[in-house]
This record gives C-alpha cells, structure tokens and sequence, in this order.
C-alpha cells in the first residue's frame, strides 16, 4: 500500500506516519491485508496493547525478529537479526509500555506455530523431555506387563479383577427439574428469534481440513463489557430460554464462563434406559484417565438441537453429570455440545452397565478396576497405610495406560479374530431380541446411517470388522440378512494420513426396500412418541417404516436432511478449479456403428 486512510486525531487534522510505523505496516500487509485496518489506527495513535499484539503477529510470521528479555529495551528487526533493519530500537517503544505475553491470535487463518530453538532441537533428533503423565503411564505399563493374570481379570487390564462387587452397582437416581424458571412461549419464542437472526453461517473448506474463516464477531479477543456473545450478555441469556436458540449458539472463542443448557429443556417425554445409553456410548462414548478421580466419561457432539436434547437425556438416566455447550478453536471455530462426569456415580453406572457399550465395552469395563482399586480408601493403620497407598497408586498408572492405549487403538483398523467376535456375539445377545433391538436402534443414532433415495439403505462404518461379523451373526439369527465389506481402502494406508474418521469396512442391511422396511418397523417402537420427534436418524427411520416403496417418502425425506449436515455448508465454499488434463487419445471402438434411425423405421415397415 502506497497510501495510508488514517483517522483523523482529535483536532480534526489526520495523523502522521513515523518512518518506525511506515516499515511495520508495509511488512504487516505483506504479511495479509486483514490486518492492515485496525493496526493502522493503533499503531498511528499509539495504542499499547495493539503495538504489542501486532508485533506479535509479524514475529510469528517469521517478518519480524525479536531480541532482548523484553521490555522498552527489547529490539524488533525486519527479516533477520543481524542483517535486518530495527523497527524498535532501545527507548523508542511508547512510554509505559512492558511486552506482554504472546497472546493467541483472534480468528483469521489458521497459521504455523512460531518457530523456536527447542522445536528445532527436536527436529534435529533431540529426545523429547518426558512429561510428568508420560511418566506414569510408562510405569504402568512396566506395571502391567510384570503382574500376574488373575482368574477372571479385566480383557485390557488382566492383573486385576474384573467383578463387579455390590457396593460399586448402581441404583437409579433421583432427578428433580425446577419448574419455577421457565419463561413464557412469548419470551422463548423472542429468543429464538435474536438467536436466529444473530447466527453466522460458516462455512468450512474440504481441501483445508474443512477449517473456517472465523468472523471478527465470534474470534477471541478483549473479552468487552457488554458483548452480547459473552457470559451474561444479550445473546448468551437468550440461549438460556429456549433449546431451539441454544441450538443457534455462537459464544466468543475463550469466553470465560460455561454456557449450561437447563434440564427444564427436556419436558417430561424424553428419556433413555440405562441400554439405550450404553449402546450410545458404544458409538461416541470416551472414558479417559483422571489424576484425582480415576475415570471420566465423556460424550463431545456437535451443538444442535437434538443432541442436546440427547445428551440432557443421558444426564437424567445417569443422575448426575454436566452439559456444557462451548465453543472450541478445532476447524477455527466449532460449536460442541457435551456431557462429561467424573463421580462415583457415573463410574458405577458406566462399571454395572458397561458390556452394554458394544463395542467399547472392554473400555467401559475399566470404571471397575478405578473403583475398586483406584478409589478405595486408606487404612488408617500405620503398618497397612503404606502397603495400601502403593497399591492404589500402582493400580492408578495401570489405568492411566491403559485406558490412553485403548483410546488410541479403538479406532485403528483391525481385520478382527474369531474369538473376539464371538465374544462380542455373546454380549449382543445378553437380554434377548428385545434387548438387541434396543441396542441397534441408538447405536444407529450414535454410528449409524440411515438413507432414503432411489433404496432404503440402513449401514455403519467401523474400523472393527469383528464388531461387524458379531452383528451379522445376530441380526441373522432374528430374520435379517446383514453384509459385510470392505470398503477398498488399504489398511496401511491408514498410517499416519490424519484422517482419523475413515473406516475401512461396512456393514449393511441386505434384502433390498422389504428388509430395510422390515427392521425400521422392528426399531420404530423404541422411539416412537419420543426420539422420532425430535432426532433426524429416528424420524428417517420412521419414514422408512411408513411405506415399502422409498419413493412414497422421498421428498419427506429430503426436506428434512436439509441443513443437517456440514456437507451442505462445505458445499457452498468455492472450490478450486480442476486442472484441466489434456485430452487423451480414445481408442477406436471395435463395436460397429449405429445404423441411422430412419434405415431402422424403413426396415420395420418392410418386415410388416
């Protein structure tokens, strides 16, 4: 930029550029335009905080170099020290003015961490310094490895029981819901209507990871008294009337408070078993290692209406637990919805219920050895004390490596073993028909999909094909014919490639239009009058058992599909042009050519 539009200063007269602003603006647009506008401003009235941040922002960039401890004596140099030119020297930074720490960018593109002398050192083959976690896990695992197999012990953890004791069964619990704050469908109805007009479309890109330009209103920044996007602001208050608004919600990036759907958004109609649940958790479930408290369960959705309406479900069943709607810097910025709880409660529910969790449950199995082992209470007897204390902190970083090796392999590609099918055929069995359908119905919800267009298409992509044949084997034993596959993809090509949600086998529903109808009939009951109001998956499976014929609720279909997914958003973000290949030599065919159709008329007459 030649030309600088500054504003004008108080007097009315514009403001004058020093030759230190000129050579750090013309290296800031070099860097990205963006940022020109608002770093002009305050660079040319001398604004401290935004000298400082932008300077940041060129060092990240690798156009500016920094030198010095910080300070008014620290020196800036464009390109690099020595042979650069200063942009700051000793006693030119504004009076008062002390580097601050580096803050995170606010919004923009994503952009490479600043390169430092202990990420070149790794890079250079230096070891990594082992952290204090990476520690105890190494432990456990020596652990594990040396203690002997018990008689029942756990499938990931065999050193140690894997019964579940009667102190560590759950119970149901009460649940109450407060009434009394409910606004009126005049005011919900307003709500959702700011939070409507109030939400950002975004769109995220394919090519780029599907990462997203994050708008100024939503980056983080100065957390300003009065956003109507932070806590206790007009927006954030709206979103706390209404699910439907709170489905809308797009809080700042770093906005300090936890935005907490009420449980009064669930009305009285909406529950789960303790089946339904599991069979949830089998498909989106995460149990993860907690220094103080053994175990936490997790579940991380997208924030839209259903799933939150789900996960309050899920809090109800259980009796206790979190739901907090937040906004995470993954993609630039994504909107989740989560349940997470780390008590004893929800440790023996997930411990009674865990083979339920198929087919997870050897991992939902481990709230059994945290309980037993991990949260017992030390004798106060000074010869036991201590021989107790080590044992509970032995069983701790047992746990601690063995639920993070777990996690890391559940969705690694695994051709299976006879034997692991069998055991997952048996737990799929437990209960009976009625119990299995239940189970099939919210896995589906969590890890299923269920499609209507020229067929009826009901199938899950897995990474286990064990999981898959175990599947197979009951649905057959119930009348359905389910097929397995392998979708075509190497499973060494999986190593390393960052696309952790590719699965390479598939299972689905065979037996066309009449078997799909058949089994959408056999799992409609179990969200009849509940789920297949409020969630997508149930409402299609509803479709499907309304008709034989997809075409009958085609359109029904893809009037609701509408908006529900991110690919539609992606879609509209402008892809790049192909490159055009040259045009390749066709190979002549060997087929005869087509007579004219007039020759063809001519010969049908004369047959006559």
């Amino acid at each position: 930029m030649e030309e600088w539009d500054l504003e004008e200063d108080g007097t009315g007269a514009a403001t004058q550029l020093t030759s230190f602003q000129k050579e750090v603006l013309h290296a800031l647009a070099a860097y990205d335009d963006k940022y020109t506008a608002r770093a002009l401003t305050d660079f040319a009235h001398g604004t401290v905080g935004e000298v400082s941040r932008a300077l940041d922002v060129l060092c990240d960039a690798d156009i500016v170099t920094r030198s010095g401890s910080g300070g008014a004596d620290e020196l800036f140099w464009i390109g690099e020290e020595p042979d650069g030119e200063p942009i700051m020297e000793p006693g030119a930074a504004p009076a008062g003015w002390q580097q601050p720490p580096r803050p995170q960018q606010s919004g923009g593109r994503a952009k490479a961490p600043a390169k430092t002398k202990t990420a070149s050192k790794r890079r250079a083959g230096a070891p990594k310094k082992e952290s204090e976690m990476d520690r105890f896990r190494r432990e456990g695992k020596a652990l594990l490895d040396n203690k002997p197999r018990v008689d029942g012990g756990l499938a990931l953890a065999p050193c140690y029981d894997g019964g579940l004791r009667d102190e560590d069964r759950w119970t149901v619990q009460p649940f109450s819901v407060d009434l009394s704050a409910i606004p009126s469908q005049q005011e919900r109805d307003a709500a959702y209507a700011r939070a409507k007009n109030a939400f950002i479309m975004l769109e995220y890109d394919r090519d780029d990871l599907y990462c997203c330009e994050v708008p100024h209103a939503l980056a983080k920044g100065v957390e300003l008294r009065g956003d109507p996007r932070m806590p206790n602001g007009a927006l954030w208050n709206d979103w706390l009337k209404d699910p439907g608004a709170m489905a809308k919600a797009q809080p700042r990036l770093g906005a300090k408070g936890n935005l907490k759907p009420p449980d009064w958004f669930l009305g009285d109609n909406l529950r789960l078993s303790p089946r339904a649940v599991m069979a949830f958790l089998g498909g989106d479930g995460s149990l993860s290692f907690k220094k103080s408290s053994g175990l936490r369960l997790s579940i991380g959705l997208k924030c839209t209406f259903e799933n939150i309406m789900f996960l309050l479900s899920v809090r109800r069943c259980i009796g206790t637990g979190g739901v907090t709607v937040l906004a995470e810097p993954t993609h630039n910025y994504y909107v989740t919805v989560t349940y997470a709880c780390s008590n004893a409660t929800v440790q023996k529910f997930v411990a009674t219920h865990c083979y339920g969790a198929v087919p997870r449950g050897d991992i939902m199995a481990l709230a059994r050895l945290s309980l037993r082992y991990c949260r017992v209470r030390v004798s106060r007897d000074p010869e036991r004390m201590e021989h107790e204390e080590q044992a509970k902190l032995q069983a701790k970083k047992v746990l601690a490596f063995v639920s993070n090796d777990a996690n890391k392999k559940k969705d690694l590609p695994d051709e299976g073993t006879p034997e692991r099918t069998t055991r997952f055929e048996n737990q799929l069995k437990a209960g009976g028909k009625a119990a299995f359908m239940e189970w099939f119905a919210f896995f589906v919800l969590a890890d299923g999909s269920v499609m209507i267009g020229g067929e009826y298409k009901i199938e899950f992509f897995q990474s286990d094909k064990s999981f898959l044949e175990a599947v197979k084997r009951v649905l057959k034993t119930h009348g359905f014919d389910f097929a397995v596959y392998d979708v075509g993809y190497r499973l060494d090509s999986f190593e390393g490639d960052g696309y952790d949600r590719r699965k390479p086998f598939t299972g689905c529903v065979r037996g066309g239009n009449a078997r799909c109808h058949e089994l959408a009939k056999a799992l409609l009951p179990f969200y009849q009058g509940h789920w297949d109001q409020v969630h997508h998956t149930a409402k299609a499976v509803a479709l499907m058992a309304s008709s034989k014929k997809p075409g009958d609720v085609r359109k029904d279909y893809d009037q609701l599909m509408i908006g529900v997914s991110d690919s539609i958003r992606a879609a509209a973000k402008k892809r790049k042009p192909a490159s055009k290949k040259p045009a390749s030599k066709k190979k002549p065919s060997k087929k005869p050519a087509a007579k004219p159709a007039a020759k063809k008329k001519r010969r049908r007459a004369s047959k006559k």
